[in-house]
C-alpha cells in the first residue's frame, strides 16, 4: 500500500481495489466448488432449480465480499500487523464462531431476565433478531429463503432437522415460534440484505477513514 499510495491514486481507490482484487482472487476456488458440488448433485439427483443455484451462488459471493471487506478494512484502519490479526482474529471469533452460543445469549438474557432454552426458545422478536445481526446469520437467513427451508439464522441442517416431527435443535426458527401474523417486520428475510450492507458499507468507512488520516511515509 505504501508504494500504490505514492501514486497519483487516490486512497478510497486503493482500499476498493484491494477489496475487489482479493474478492475476485477467492472467488475462483468459491465458483470452482460450487461447480463441482453442482455437478455431482445432478449427477446424482437430477436437475434442479438453476434460478435458485445462481442466486445462492451470488449470495455466497457477496458474503465473501462481505467478510474480505472487513478484514481489509481492518488492515487500513490499524497500524500493526500484530493489532490487524488480533482484530482479525476477534472478529472471527466472536461475529462467525461465538455469536450465537456466547454473544446472543449473553446479551439477551441480562437485559430481559429470560433464560433461553436453545431447544424451546422463546417467542421473542429481540431474540431472533440479535440472531440475524451477525454476518453469518444473515447469509443463513438469505440461503434460508432461497431453499425456502425456514425462516431462520441458523445453518440449513439444524432448519430441516428443527422442522422435523418430534424434533429438536438449536436452530431458532420463526415459523416455529410465530404464527405469520404474529412474525414483525424486523424479521421478514429481505431485511438480511440490509445486514450484509451495513457490514460492509461500515467497517470500509472506518477503515478509509483511518486510512486516509494515516502517514505511510
Amino acid at each position: 500500500m505504501k508504494f500504490v499510495s505514492g501514486m497519483p491514486v487516490r486512497r478510497h481507490d486503493i482500499l476498493l481495489g484491494k477489496v475487489i482484487g482479493q474478492t475476485a482472487v477467492l472467488c475462483v476456488p468459491l465458483l470452482l466448488t460450487f461447480l463441482i458440488v453442482g455437478g455431482l448433485g445432478t449427477l446424482q439427483y437430477g436437475l434442479f432449480s438453476l434460478s435458485k443455484f445462481a442466486l445462492f451462488v451470488a449470495v455466497s459471493v457477496v458474503y465473501l465480499l462481505l467478510n474480505v471487506c472487513v478484514g481489509v478494512s481492518i488492515s487500513a484502519a490499524v497500524t500493526t500487523s500484530i493489532q490487524a490479526a488480533t482484530a482479525a482474529f476477534s472478529y472471527y471469533l466472536v461475529f462467525i464462531l461465538g455469536w450465537v452460543d456466547f454473544v446472543v445469549y449473553q446479551i439477551y438474557t441480562p437485559l430481559t431476565g429470560i433464560q433461553v432454552n436453545p431447544l424451546n426458545p422463546p417467542a421473542s422478536e429481540s431474540l431472533f433478531l440479535l440472531h440475524r445481526l451477525a454476518p453469518a446469520g444473515a447469509y443463513n437467513v438469505l440461503t434460508n429463503w432461497i431453499l425456502s427451508t425456514g425462516n431462520s439464522a441458523s445453518w440449513i441442517v439444524g432448519v430441516l432437522a428443527d422442522l422435523q416431527p418430534n424434533t429438536q435443535s438449536n436452530a431458532l426458527v420463526a415459523e416455529l415460534a410465530f404464527s405469520r401474523s404474529d412474525t414483525l417486520f424486523v424479521l421478514h428475510e429481505e431485511l438480511a440484505l440490509l445486514v450484509f450492507a451495513g457490514w460492509i458499507l461500515v467497517p470500509f468507512s472506518v477503515g478509509y477513514y483511518r486510512f486516509r488520516k494515516a502517514d505511510l511515509a
